[in-house]
């Protein structure tokens, strides 16, 4: 019999989780002799509740550590939410810098080479990291694998916990791909791939209407339900069971705990889970609810004069309408969400599906949104020639696209829903840049790595010390100062100085000697004047002989550059 552990956190985190650990062969279990640890977090959004805290991380990192695991061992890794891109998440909510002090890795798997899988029956193609590739599916054996799902209910899903959390191992792309009529099977088809060995669910708090609740609106507190437990168990399939339990819900309610128990994967049935807790299980259930917060208060989720048309959907003989958990429920789950926190001036139309009726198209309000591939293909010819302004979002279960589009229409520039300096995107963006991230985000991921390195340049003053006191950043200035790309070369000069006039790291003065031999007169430009700027003297006086050099340059503009250097010695 499956059985699932259940305890109260009582103000001591690290207990509890010792004790799901305990629960299940203690924590030495979890610790491979000749292989790693792979840790999936939660690490969707930046916004409260809704991700794996650094506490909770901190914990299971010490608890493995303390038990022999050497941290070089672990592997802490996400792949954030379709919009976003991990770097980011990870460094603002904290959990980057509690893997950096227990000396584990971090592992933004969008920045990871892509490798194709097949799955479910059908073996169709999904991209995933190649790092989850090649030890959790190639070496599966040799490697362990724990999740740490947050206490959640779901706008499609109804629960989001440890079933849901493996969508975590997918690309934008590919998990768009399917979400639709088929989502619910096709997270079942991920698990089943990508299985752990344990599951413990952080569960101080019950999160209303996941995957992330607003949290800057004054009722934000309505979202939230307390509930001071941590629940784990070997079996994924059950532990959603008696999640899904816990958090209101009947027996075997959930689609994607069904479709697994079906499956095999595990026991879905509640009734036949043994419930280790020193207490009435019972006493521990809330009406947590799952549908979108609309359905309860639509003037605080929908802005004014804001008109839904919607048709069918070409998914499936069997689906009648839009699908729920595609472009309509991605954009609604936007709306609310965008709304809620930031406002928003409404006035606009958002069309989903095909097969609508001409007379639902007359006299609508513009901008007109388009949202997914069937509205698009279907209506966009027709309502182009109707109308001025039709806003065309050709793709299928996007969120990237479709969050932009209502951010747009609600007139909310993207940069002002960070809580935090947006310099701080932008320079994790910019180290992002240097692993080729390939994912979409909503704060202009296409920004030239050039422009963004002058955009940092010019904010260095601005950042904690500590981004540029990180071996990740040296390694990334050597390799911005060292780039095929000249005006990366260029810039990178600028970025330099910015540092080091800043933020007082002599450690890379001598960086200023490759762009001074640089074979292109822009670099070269670029470093000499980037030298001339420098406030402290004595480094641009150790460079002196270098360009005595340069000033005997046949290029003339380096020479008079040179010269003027040499005139501020």
């Amino acid at each position: 019999m499956s059985q699932i552990y259940i305890t109260k956190i009582n103000g001591d985190l690290k207990n509890a989780a010792l004790k799901c650990f305990d629960a299940f062969g203690g924590v030495s279990k979890y610790i491979p002799k000749d292989g790693k640890i792979f840790i999936k977090i939660n690490g969707v959004h930046f916004t409260k509740n809704c991700h794996t805290t650094p506490e909770f991380l901190a914990v299971i990192l010490d608890l493995l550590i303390d038990n022999g695991a050497n941290p070089k061992d672990i592997y802490v890794v996400e792949n954030c939410t379709s919009g976003l891109f991990t770097r980011l998440v990870m460094n603002v909510t904290g959990i980057t810098s509690v893997i950096k002090e227990k000396g584990a890795n971090f592992v933004y798997m969008d920045e990871d080479e892509p490798i194709i899988i097949q799955l479910g029956k059908d073996k169709y193609d999904v991209q995933v990291a190649k790092i989850a590739y090649d030890a959790l599916i190639k070496n599966r054996k040799k490697n362990v694998l724990i999740h740490l799902p947050v206490f959640k209910t779901h706008w499609a899903t109804k629960i989001t916990l440890t079933i849901k959390l493996s969508l975590g191992y997918l690309y934008d792309d590919s998990k768009a791909f399917k979400h639709h009529y088929y989502h619910r099977d096709r997270l079942v088809d991920i698990f089943e791939k990508f299985t752990p060995d344990i599951s413990i669910v952080e569960g101080k708090y019950g999160v209303e209407t996941g995957p992330c609740p607003p949290d800057r609106c004054s009722w934000s507190k309505e979202f939230i339900y307390d509930y001071d437990i941590l629940f784990a168990g070997t079996d994924g399939v059950a532990l959603d069971a008696v999640g899904a339990k816990l958090l209101g819900l009947d027996n075997l309610e959930v689609d994607t705990t069904r479709i697994a128990h079906e499956r095999g994967l595990g026991m879905g049935d509640f009734n036949k889970i043994d419930i280790i807790y020193d207490g009435n299980v019972d006493d521990l259930v809330q009406k947590v609810p799952w549908q979108f917060y609309y359905l309860r208060n639509k003037e605080r989720c929908v802005p004014p004069n804001v008109k839904w048309v919607t048709g069918l959907n070409e998914h499936g003989k069997d689906v009648k309408i839009v699908c729920h958990d595609g472009c309509f429920g991605l954009t609604l789950v936007s709306q609310e969400l965008f709304y809620q926190d930031y406002g928003g001036k409404g006035n606009y139309t958002l069309i989903f599906g095909k097969d609508i009726k001409k007379e639902e198209l007359e006299n609508l309000t513009e901008p007109i949104l388009l949202m997914g591939t069937c509205a698009s293909e279907n209506l966009g010819t027709y309502l182009k020639e109707k109308y001025k302004e039709v806003w065309d979002y050709d793709s299928c279960a996007k969120l990237g696209d479709y969050a932009e589009a209502i951010l747009k229409a609600n007139e909310i520039d993207p940069l002002s829903t960070l809580p935090f300096d947006p310099n701080i995107a932008l320079f994790h963006l910019m180290m992002a840049s240097t692993h080729g991230i390939r994912e979409k985000a909503i704060i202009a991921i296409d920004v030239p790595l050039e422009n963004l390195i002058d955009i940092i340049a010019g904010s260095t003053n601005n950042l904690p010390d500590e981004y540029f006191e990180d071996k990740e950043f040296e390694d990334a200035l050597k390799g911005f100062i060292n780039h095929e790309n000249p005006k990366i070369r260029a810039n990178a000069q600028n970025l330099l100085t910015s540092v080091i006039n800043n933020k007082k790291l002599a450690k890379f003065n001598n960086l200023f000697n490759i762009g001074l031999a640089d074979n292109n007169k822009k670099v070269i430009k670029s470093s000499l004047k980037a030298i001339k700027s420098l406030k402290d003297k004595k480094i641009i006086e150790s460079f002196v002989q270098k360009i005595q050099e340069l000033s005997k340059s046949q290029e003339s503009s380096i020479q008079k550059l040179a010269t003027k250097v040499l005139e501020k010695i």
